[in-house]
C-alpha cells in the first residue's frame, strides 16, 4: 500500500527500512524520512529518489551502513573518491560499483582489496598487474582465490603463485601453463593441498615424487595421477590407506591386489565398489568391508550376500544391511531378529525419501522391511521389531496388522503406528 503521509511515512521506516519502497515519489524525496529509512537499514539507499541519490550526506549515511549499497548512489558520486574510499573500507566488493577512473585509483583498490581479497576482480587491467596490490589481495583468508583476477603477467610470477598457494589450497588453478609444470611449485600446492594435482602440467602428473606426495595429502588426488602412476603399488597403496575410495581410480590391475583392496576396505568399506569381481567374492575382504560399514554388503558377490557370518556381521552393526542379503538369509530367522535389533543412523540405505521422512519424527527406518513376507507373517519376529520401531508395523503383514497385541505394542511406543494397522483396529482402537 502506498504511504502518502508523513509522519505515517516516517513512523514506517524508523522500524523497517524497507518500508521506504511504498512511500510516495515525494516522501523518497524527502531528506528526514530517507535518513530515517537508511539509519534503520543501509539499503533503503535504493527506494530513494535520484535526486538524494545523489546527494552526498545521504550517500555517506547508506554506506556507513553498508558499502555495498554504492551500488545505488549515482554515477556522479560513485565517482567521489571520499565516499568510494569509505565505501570499500567498510566492504572491498563495493570496487565493484565504482567508477572506472577510482577503480584504477591505487589507494581505492589497495583500500579495497585489504578488506576483501576478491575485491582484486573488479580493479583495473592495470593494476590487477601491480605485484604489491597483488599480494595483499592474497593475505586475507575467504572462499575463492584473488590469483584469478592478476594479470596473465602475475600468474605467471614464481614468487606471486608460491604465495597464492601458501595462502589458498585452489591457487594452482589459475597459474600460468608454465608455472603448473613447475617441480618445486607444484610440490608446494600438493603437499598443501593434494588435490591441486588437477592442475599440473601432464609431466608432472606423471612424475612418482609429486603424485605420493599428493595422495599422502589426499587419496583421491589419484583421480588426476597418470594412468601409469595408478598401476604403481606404492603410490596406489598410499592412496587407499589415506582415503579408501581412491580405489576407484587405481588400474585395473591393481583393483585386483588383494593387499591394497584389504587396504582400501579397512579404510572405507563402501569401496568394495570398486574391487574387482573376484575379491568382491573373497570372503576375507568383505568381511573387513562389512565390519568397516555394513553398506558394504551392497558390493559383495552374489555369493558372500548368501554367507551366513558375512551377512550376520553386517546386520550386527546396522539392521538394514539386511537389504542387501540374499532371499535365503532374509528369511533366516537369526539374521532377522539381529537385524531387527540393531539399527542405527545410516542414511546409505534406499528409499531414502522414506528414511529421512522418519528421520524427521525421530524414528529409525525399520529392519523389517527388507525381511521375507515369511518372516514378516511371524508373530514373534514382527512384536520384536515393534517393540525397537513402532514404524515396523507398516511392514508386517496384513494379518498381523491387525493383530491386537502387536498393534497395541507398536502404538505404546508410538502413537503414529496406527496408521499402519488395519482398518479395522483403526476404528475400534480410536473410539477406545
Amino acid at each position: 500500500m502506498n504511504i502518502d503521509n508523513y509522519n505515517a511515512a516516517l513512523k514506517a521506516v524508523k522500524k523497517n527500512g524497507w518500508e521506504l519502497e511504498f512511500c510516495s515519489h515525494e516522501l523518497r524525496n524527502n531528506q528526514n524520512i530517507v535518513l530515517a529509512a537508511i539509519e534503520e537499514n543501509g539499503w533503503a539507499l535504493k527506494f530513494a529518489s535520484k535526486e538524494l541519490k545523489n546527494n552526498p550526506i545521504i550517500v555517506k549515511k547508506a554506506i556507513k551502513k553498508n558499502g555495498l549499497v554504492l551500488e545505488f548512489a549515482s554515477s556522479q558520486l560513485c565517482n567521489n573518491y571520499d565516499i568510494v574510499l569509505e565505501a570499500v573500507t567498510e566492504n572491498g566488493l563495493a570496487l565493484e560499483f565504482a567508477s572506472k577512473k577510482l577503480q584504477n585509483d591505487p589507494t581505492i583498490v589497495m583500500k579495497s582489496v585489504k578488506e576483501h581479497g576478491m575485491a582484486l576482480k573488479f580493479a583495473s587491467h592495470r593494476l590487477q598487474n601491480n605485484k604489491q596490490i597483488v599480494l595483499e589481495a592474497m593475505k586475507n583468508k575467504y572462499q575463492g582465490s584473488p590469483l584469478e583476477f592478476a594479470s596473465s603477467q602475475l600468474q605467471n610470477n614464481y614468487e606471486i603463485v608460491l604465495f597464492a598457494i601458501k595462502n589458498k589450497k585452489s591457487a594452482l588453478k589459475f597459474a600460468s601453463s608454465k608455472l603448473c609444470n613447475n617441480y618445486d611449485l607444484v610440490l608446494q600446492a600438493v603437499k598443501n593441498n593434494g588435490l591441486s594435482l588437477e592442475f599440473a602440467s601432464s609431466q608432472l602428473c606423471n612424475n612418482s615424487d609429486i603424485v605420493l606426495q599428493a595422495v599422502k595429502n589426499n587419496g583421491l588426488s589419484l583421480k588426476f595421477a597418470s594412468s601409469q602412476l595408478c598401476n604403481n603399488y606404492d603410490i596406489v597403496l598410499q592412496a587407499v590407506k589415506n582415503n579408501g575410495l581412491s580405489l576407484e581410480f587405481a588400474s585395473k590391475k591393481l583393483k585386483n591386489d588383494p593387499n591394497i583392496v584389504l587396504e582400501a576396505v579397512k579404510n572405507y568399506g563402501p569401496s568394495l565398489e570398486f574391487a574387482s569381481s573376484q575379491l568382491r567374492n573373497n570372503s576375507d575382504i568383505v568381511l573387513q568391508a562389512v565390519k568397516n560399514n555394513s553398506y558394504s554388503l551392497k558390493f559383495a558377490s552374489p555369493e558372500l550376500k548368501n554367507n551366513k557370518q558375512i551377512v550376520l556381521q553386517a546386520v550386527k552393526y546396522d539392521g538394514r544391511a539386511l537389504q542387501f542379503a540374499s532371499p535365503e538369509l532374509k528369511n533366516n530367522k537369526q539374521i532377522v531378529l539381529e537385524a531387527i535389533k540393531e539399527q542405527c543412523w545410516f542414511d546409505e540405505f534406499e528409499d531414502y525419501e522414506y528414511f529421512e521422512n522418519y528421520k524427521k519424527k525421530k524414528e529409525d527406518f525399520p529392519a523389517l522391511k527388507f525381511a521375507s513376507s515369511q518372516l514378516r507373517n511371524n508373530y514373534d519376529i514382527v512384536l520384536l521389531a515393534v517393540k525397537y520401531n513402532s514404524n515396523a508395523l507398516k511392514y508386517a503383514s496384513s494379518q498381523l496388522r491387525n493383530n491386537k497385541k502387536i498393534v497395541l505394542q507398536a502404538i505404546k511406543k508410538n502413537s503414529f503406528a496406527l496408521e499402519f494397522a488395519s482398518h479395522q483396529l483403526q476404528k475400534e482402537l480410536k473410539k477406545n
